[in-house]
């Protein structure tokens, strides 16, 4: 792609007010532009959806980051690409390793952003000044520094790349994109395959390779990571042969190079959705069913008022009608997938085709009910 100079980026990519700093540079995104939120041990940064801001990272997505190249092994985030293109090159191998980095988007600091960024500008503008004005404004557009009253206490005081803004996710797979191509250089060596879904990285070798499964390679890979200021969280390392389960998903690999071996939801899903539908069909009511399925006992949440019992069970049935047709989705996705890809057995389609038919009729006897 051609290089963004001062004209292109003011006139084509910024919007609103934002088209006016062409003098000064655009400044920080302050804290007070977002809502900040936290869900489980991640911290989110909503913009506000028709603002300024909103518009100029929807046109930086459309008509900058978008039309930068990717490394193949990059799968979130690119549109026609799921978390089964993630899984899918895998399950020719028989030993599995599952990295996840720390922080992933927050550990992305201003240095590598400017590093990552800086041949997308025009290295013909003379004026070293103005040139870095451009690239300034491009990386206070896209974060923001946390102040002292964040909660986020691991990035006070540091600028950060937000999960929650339009732009976030694409830039992480830019700024990804060298240690994709590092790591693929060193899987090479050891005929060892390497998908990555943003944070979550997954390799795969052969029955009679296990360099994966050794301390070795960990820490060669936690040695390229370092290099852009990346750490992986221990806790989450998951190493295993023949089976590995990821997010609801299992990879059933091959013990011989020369056959495929295929890909299934995991038990522990598929339980959830069979009693689901078994305590349906019992009867059971949708506050029980919320506690003994999903374990949310809905009578200790804290409403804004006191709730009556019938608005339990209805706010129950809501629930349990959209987790019922996301499992619906879910299921028909990984059919879908099947059908261009033949990664799932026959037995566990006919299941899956089953329980779908199940869940239409689960969520159309709520919907009667209620």
């Amino acid at each position: 792609m051609s290089e963004i100079d001062s004209p292109t980026f003011f006139d084509k990519l910024v919007i609103g007010k934002y088209s006016l700093f062409r003098a000064t540079g655009i400044p920080p995104t302050t804290f007070n532009e977002v809502v900040e939120f936290q869900s489980g041990k991640k911290f989110f940064y909503k913009v506000q959806q028709h603002s300024d801001l909103s518009k100029c990272h929807n046109s930086l997505v459309l008509r900058f980051l978008n039309n930068i190249p990717l490394n193949n092994s990059a799968k979130a985030f690119r549109p026609k690409i799921s978390y089964l293109n993630f899984l899918e090159p895998h399950r020719k191998n028989y030993n599995f390793l599952r990295l996840d980095i720390k922080n992933f988007f927050h550990s992305i600091s201003e240095d590598l952003l400017k590093e990552s960024f800086d041949s997308y500008f025009d290295a013909q503008i003379v004026n070293t000044k103005t040139r870095a004005l451009l690239i300034d404004s491009f990386i206070n557009l896209v974060t923001i520094d946390l102040p002292k009253g964040s909660k986020n206490k691991d990035f006070l005081e540091k600028k950060i790349l937000p999960i929650g803004f339009s732009t976030s996710p694409v830039i992480s797979n830019i700024i990804f994109r060298k240690f994709d191509i590092l790591i693929q250089i060193l899987c090479s060596r050891y005929n060892i395959e390497y998908t990555r879904y943003a944070d979550d990285l997954l390799f795969s070798s052969p029955k009679n390779s296990n360099t994966i499964q050794s301390v070795f390679f960990q820490n060669e890979v936690s040695f390229l990571l370092s290099s852009g200021g990346f750490k992986i969280n221990n806790s989450k390392i998951l190493s295993a042969k023949k089976l590995i389960s990821i997010k609801g998903y299992t990879i059933d690999g091959s013990e011989d190079e020369k056959r495929l071996g295929t890909i299934r939801v995991s038990n522990k899903k598929l339980k959830i959705i069979e009693k689901l539908l078994h305590e349906k069909n019992k009867g059971t009511d949708n506050v029980l069913i919320m506690k003994k399925v999903f374990k949310k006992n809905v009578q200790t949440m804290k409403f804004k008022f006191n709730p009556k019992r019938a608005f339990l069970e209805k706010y129950c049935a809501d629930q349990i009608t959209n987790k019922a047709l996301g499992y619906r989705s879910f299921l028909i996705s990984l059919i879908k997938f099947h059908n261009n890809y033949e990664c799932i057995d026959e037995d566990s389609i006919k299941k899956y085709s089953s329980l779908i038919k199940k869940l239409e009729k689960l969520t159309q006897t709520i919907s009667v009910t209620n």
